[in-house]
């Protein structure tokens, strides 16, 4: 049997404490027994940040996801796990407003993060213009080097990873630009909007399992068991530049699987 106690010392061994913002990934199931279910697991985090931090959680729609943009309303089901569910409907609670990649939060800085969720900076990529944009709670997270924990789940949930690839779109292309190119290689990039899927076009999705092996590594994650649940923690821009730089060192190792994104990157098309 897990105890709210439990979890609130694990988050606290990761390195969790009053004050910060943090974005959670999660499975309940993960813990075994959870006394209070998911709103222990919520109040865990609330009561280790205290009323001056800010807790946050993702609230993607994953289903029909092609209609996604069509489909969105304020208060669609999260599709990220029960917690994530639970967590969104709290009184206290503000959502962003975006169709596939929203976030919910709860805390200080709680309409920060979800206000003007792609209002401005939008980004060409395969989930659309807005979700990651200059303007969203994954890019404030970033700049904000917010703690990213997850519950028992691994790196295949790490949606900020999305951000990464953006950013390594806008890099390319802003190279492009410079070489009077532009137009042609953001032609070959993956749509949202005209369907332009992957296997067709482009899109430098980055494996799991080599974010895994590089963040162990570079010693970048703490990791702790609470139940039968493997806590990690990792720090979002430390993580995200750290293997944006390395993806631009050695594009060869991160793309070798796939050649199209690996000469799409290099400006090699």
């Amino acid at each position: 049997m897990v105890f709210k106690e439990d979890i609130a010392a694990a988050l606290k061994e990761v390195g969790l404490s009053e004050g910060e913002t943090v974005l959670f990934h999660s499975s309940l199931k993960s813990f075994g027994y959870v006394e209070g279910g998911a709103d222990s697991v919520i109040s865990a985090f609330l009561d280790v940040v205290t009323d001056t931090g800010t807790v946050l959680a993702p609230t993607l729609c994953q289903k029909e996801f092609q209609d996604a943009y069509m489909t969105w309303h304020i208060n669609k089901p999260s599709d990220t796990g029960f917690i994530t569910e639970v967590f969104r409907k709290r009184p206290d609670a503000l959502r962003s407003d975006q169709a596939t990649h929203s976030v919910a939060a709860v805390g200080k800085k709680a309409e920060f993060y979800t206000k003007d969720h792609g209002s401005d900076g939008l980004r060409i990529g395969i989930f659309g213009y807005t979700p990651f944009a200059a303007v969203s709670p994954w890019q404030k997270l970033y700049d904000d080097n917010a703690m990213i924990v997850f519950l028992g789940v691994g790196f295949e949930s790490c949606t900020i990873k999305h951000l990464i690839e953006y950013h390594l779109v806008e890099h390319v292309l802003s190279l492009a630009q410079k070489k009077n190119e532009y137009d042609k290689y953001a032609s070959l990039v993956c749509r949202f909007d005209t369907r332009r899927w992957r296997e067709n076009y482009m899109w430098p999705y980055i494996k799991p399992e080599k974010i895994e092996e590089f963040v162990i590594r570079e010693n970048l994650i703490k990791t702790v068991m609470c139940g039968n649940s493997k806590i990690t923690a990792v720090r979002a821009k430390d993580f995200g530049e750290m293997i944006f730089k390395d993806i631009l060192n050695d594009t060869k190792k991160w793309y070798e699987h796939y050649p199209k994104a690996l000469d799409w990157l290099t400006l090699n098309v």
